[in-house]
């Protein structure tokens, strides 16, 4: 059995794996505006952010944040 916090780490670098494909995706949007791609990767990368930090706690390093 997965321990909750190998678990959770899991699920962490599934989701940052997701968000590193998504703004690829940003990246090459012909439709999207400067503007509009900035926006999408503050979000993306506020989420980034987050579970990263979320990660370090986990695994007992501190945060730079």
């Amino acid at each position: 059995m997965i321990s909750p916090n190998n678990q959770r780490i899991s699920e962490i670098f599934k989701r940052l794996a997701e968000i590193a494909n998504e703004t690829a995706k940003v990246a090459i949007n012909p439709t999207l505006t400067p503007a509009q791609k900035q926006k999408e990767y503050d979000n993306y990368f506020r989420e980034h952010d987050q579970l990263t930090k979320e990660a370090q706690e986990i695994f007992g390093k501190p945060s730079m944040y």
